[in-house]
């Protein structure tokens, strides 16, 4: 980790490039076992303040969507997976290029929309009026 932050005062704008912790550190490590200061190495402030900014709204997004009934359980499962993924990447784990997990799961959070979690009858509704445009008169 020391390596990488090192490496980042040297190029800090832009970073060096995706890659290239493990193209630049002696050892036969692959990468600095924190995903922010990976990012932070490869891409500079640019790309640190990009990823910072969208898990950062993916927190803030999980917590307005965290609900006050626990039928919600799905929600809160998605929310209890998604916020530990982060904080394992920022502590101890992280390499971009197998974060596959951590994006699916900040996709799914950010595209889940207040409407559809808020409102329990709304689905069934919109069901009864499309199939009552297709009855016949």
């Amino acid at each position: 980790q020391l390596f990488a932050f090192e490496a980042w005062t040297r190029a800090p704008i832009i970073g060096w490039g995706v890659g290239e912790f493990k193209q630049r550190y002696p050892a036969d490590l692959t990468y600095p076992h924190n995903l922010f200061l990976e990012v932070l190495m490869e891409q500079g402030l640019v790309g640190f303040g990009l990823l910072a900014a969208l898990m950062g709204l993916g927190l803030v997004r999980a917590w307005k969507l965290w609900p006050t009934e626990r039928s919600r359980w799905p929600v809160i499962a998605l929310i209890l997976t998604f916020v530990p993924l982060l904080m394992s990447r920022a502590i101890h784990q992280g390499f971009l290029p197998d974060e596959r997990a951590l994006f699916t799961f900040l996709g799914v959070i950010l595209g889940l929309g207040q409407r559809g979690v808020g409102r329990s009858g709304m689905r069934e509704q919109s069901i009864r009026s499309t199939a009552s445009a297709f009855r016949p008169s």
